[in-house]
């Protein structure tokens, strides 16, 4: 009886591992995430790692690409897409700095009550081509 307890106790912890995982991001928290250091060190690292595409270049693109994520209970970047696109690279290169992002950097989660909780985040990077 003690075995048949204890098997059920453990998948009951692991589908409430499951579920965790799986929760709904909340909109309207009261501390949103935030990047290790603030918005100018985001910047700051997303902009001396965009290497600006060569099809942008030779178009001369610039304009702004939207790009949504959601930042989970851990700090983690998920669900990561184009919400506004540019196309000529631009949006590929916005995808691939975010995800550089991800692994260089764990994000200091949302919260709401004290506890931590997935939080989307709306983040508008924009390529501007300097003068020759």
């Amino acid at each position: 009886m003690k075995i048949l307890f204890f098997v059920l106790f453990a998948i009951y912890l692991q589908q409430g591992q499951l579920f965790a995982q799986t929760e709904e991001p909340l909109s309207n928290v009261e501390k949103m995430p935030a990047f290790p250091g603030g918005v100018s060190k985001m910047y700051s690292f997303l902009y001396s790692n965009i290497k600006y595409p060569s099809e942008a270049k030779k178009w001369q693109i610039s304009g702004q690409v939207v790009t949504q994520f959601v930042v989970d209970k851990e700090g983690y970047l998920r669900d990561i897409h184009i919400v506004k696109g540019l196309g000529y690279g631009l949006d590929e290169e916005s995808l691939r700095v975010i995800e550089l992002m991800n692994v260089a950097h764990r994000w200091v989660p949302g919260s709401h009550n004290g506890v931590p909780v997935p939080v989307p985040f709306t983040l508008p990077i924009r390529f501007v081509l300097k003068s020759e």
